[in-house]
């Protein structure tokens, strides 16, 4: 070790006794006296034992941070509480130990080829002479032998590289010898061998599984699809990855190549196209636009564009059968009769109230284009309005409340078996003389138990049928025409009668009509009208016009034989032919019971009594009941 003068000269100083004496220096007494005496006092003079300034200041001799006290060694900088243990034989951190952890094991090497014997191990920071880093040695007496040793010769019976087996052997049998094989324990790996995917060099080229391995791509997000900036060369694909590197955002599984490409700014199939630009786009993410040439909000139905983006010049909005015109669109106001569809309703411009007629005006026959109740065809109501424009008005008040309407009251008849019976009474017995039978009526079923398909709305007889003529009015369920019957005998019961006549147009199920049936026996006609209009007449037979009853005859308002199934209203029964104009006359108005020719009236506004002037009486049969409408 090589020493520096410095510390060899304070060795020689410490070791000089107090009784020795000093070296001759060749100074004088007075030198001398004057290094021992007034040198030292003035020395002491200036040194502050006091205890006070600079004294009181922590001692850090090594600058490292730590004061004495607390350091183990104050005049090593890298020893101190704390610090990182080194290799360098120090306690570095002030532990009590030294170089903990940070050691190497070495192995005794007696012959110096560079590996040692294993389980002899030294831990040091450096190798020590006569050691290595690396053990393994068979025979540390001789350097040929070591794992690192070459077997070349296939003669030679020494194992030289201490693998345990010598250069001749062929441990797995594989037709090499260990000093051929690069790995003489696996029959698939020698000189001849053919590279597979194991982790093994199988052909000892020195390089493993080159050639075979499969590329595979990182699948972070679990798509299937891979990433192609994480390849990773393997035998097998393992989870987390994918066979194909087509994934273009590896951290959104609803991207990747089997994806749909939507609307939302992204390449969703990873095709390098977006959105609109992407010919696979679907369609249903996108929004409808339709051309807007008049920029007026509304566009063309016919030229419509799907897109992510709306299209400039297009609207959301369609509608406009005019493009080309800002004044025309579903939200202009519509100028009537000007021929030009201005709110693009698609109606006829002539055609305000929209009830499929144009006004008189535009060349058609609505005689009122602001009520779309009224027009040419449409059924008269009693409004005081010439509902089918033919000239004529219908006026009703049925319950004379001055308010225009059919009534509040009426008979409702819902099943089978329901009529109003009126007493057999000789009123009833018309002889050979004309009559009217008017009513209101709703029909709900047009067909009977008894006869299907056949229903019957009034029966008058005397009960002596076959020898009395028995008059009923039926109406027919498939073609809703209603049927006067008279059968029986002539009033001389010399020959049975045969009068059945039919209307030439029907009565529709669910709709109030004013039915008046007129038998004017010296015409020989009888005579039907719908709401007021002609519905056909016929002429009847000799015995028709002859028929009688003479006896006190019952009345059936509806029928116990026929069931009729709806509502009857303001029934009259007339002694007289009454004339169209008669029956308009009156039909929408209530009676007071006093007028003349009249026989018999049934309003039924409250109670199934007759109202006219022989108090007929009614009674409610069955389910019949009174009803307000």
């Amino acid at each position: 070790m090589r020493l520096t003068t410095l510390p060899l000269i304070l060795l020689l100083v410490a070791c000089r006794t107090k009784d020795e004496t000093p070296v001759e220096t060749g100074l004088t007494g007075q030198d001398s006296g004057a290094d021992s005496g007034a040198g030292d006092s003035g020395g002491d003079s200036d040194v502050d034992d006091s205890g006070g300034g600079d004294s009181s200041a922590p001692t850090d001799n090594d600058g490292d941070g730590v004061s004495a006290d607390e350091d183990c060694d104050d005049n090593d900088p890298s020893a101190y509480p704390g610090a990182v243990e080194l290799c360098d034989n120090t306690d570095n951190n002030c532990d009590g130990a030294i170089d903990e952890g940070v050691t190497s094991t070495f192995y005794r090497d007696g012959d110096g080829d560079g590996y040692g014997v294993d389980g002899e191990g030294l831990a040091a920071c450096e190798a020590p002479e006569g050691y290595a880093a690396l053990a393994g040695d068979c025979d540390d007496a001789d350097a040929q032998f070591n794992p690192g040793a070459a077997e070349t010769d296939c003669a030679d019976p020494n194992d030289y590289n201490c693998d345990g087996s010598v250069g001749y052997d062929d441990a797995d049998s594989d037709g090499f010898a260990a000093c051929e094989d690069c790995d003489d324990s696996q029959p698939t790996v020698n000189p001849a061998g053919t590279e597979v995917c194991d982790t093994l060099d199988n052909n000892c080229d020195g390089a493993v599984d080159e050639g075979v391995t499969t590329t595979y791509y990182r699948d972070g997000d679990g798509d299937g699809h891979g990433d192609a900036d994480y390849p990773d060369a393997a035998c097998a694909l393992s989870a987390g990855y994918a066979e194909a590197a087509t994934d273009c955002d590896d951290g959104d599984a609803t991207v990747n190549p089997d994806a749909s490409e939507v609307c939302d700014s992204r390449d969703n199939d990873c095709d390098s196209l977006i959105d609109d630009a992407d010919p696979s786009l679907d369609l249903s993410t996108a929004g409808t636009y339709a051309a807007d040439d008049d920029n007026d909000g509304y566009g063309d139905d016919g030229r419509l564009s799907v897109a992510c983006v709306q299209p400039s010049g297009t609207t959301t909005t369609g509608g406009d059968c005019d493009d080309g015109d800002a004044t025309v669109s579903p939200a202009a106001s519509e100028t009537w009769y000007d021929g030009v569809d201005q709110d693009c309703s698609g109606g006829s411009d002539y055609d305000q109230d929209g009830d499929g007629q144009d006004s008189l005006s535009g060349a058609g026959a609505d005689c009122d284009d602001l009520d779309a109740a009224v027009y040419d065809g449409a059924i008269e109501l009693c409004d005081s309005v010439d509902n089918d424009c033919d000239g004529e008005i219908i006026d009703v008040d049925l319950d004379l409340d001055g308010v225009r309407d059919m009534g509040v009251g009426a008979l409702d008849m819902p099943g089978s078996d329901d009529y109003v019976y009126v007493n057999a009474s000789s009123a009833l017995a018309w002889g050979t003389g004309d009559w009217t039978i008017e009513l209101w009526t709703l029909a709900e079923h047009l067909s009977g138990a008894n006869t299907p398909g056949q229903a019957r709305l009034l029966n008058h007889s005397n009960g002596g049928y076959p020898s009395n003529p028995w008059w009923v009015i039926d109406v027919y369920e498939s073609t809703g025409l209603v049927e006067l019957e008279v059968t029986g005998w002539n009033a001389a019961r010399t020959a049975p009668i045969s009068g059945t006549g039919l209307s030439s147009s029907g009565m529709a199920i669910g709709e109030w009509i004013h039915i008046a049936i007129v038998s004017d026996r010296s015409a020989g006609t009888v005579q039907f009208y719908f709401n007021g209009e002609d519905a056909g007449s016929y002429t009847t037979s000799a015995e028709f016009q002859t028929a009688d009853v003479t006896t006190p005859a019952y009345l059936q308002l509806g029928s116990a034989w026929n069931d009729w199934q709806g509502m009857l209203d303001e029934v009259r029964l007339w002694t007289t032919a009454r004339s169209q104009a008669e029956v308009q006359s009156t039909m929408c108005s209530a009676l007071t019971g006093a007028e003349t020719d009249l026989q018999g009236y049934w309003s039924f506004e409250s109670s199934a009594t007759d109202e006219g002037p022989n108090a007929l009486g009614g009674t409610l049969m069955g389910d019949a009941s009174l009803v307000s409408y």
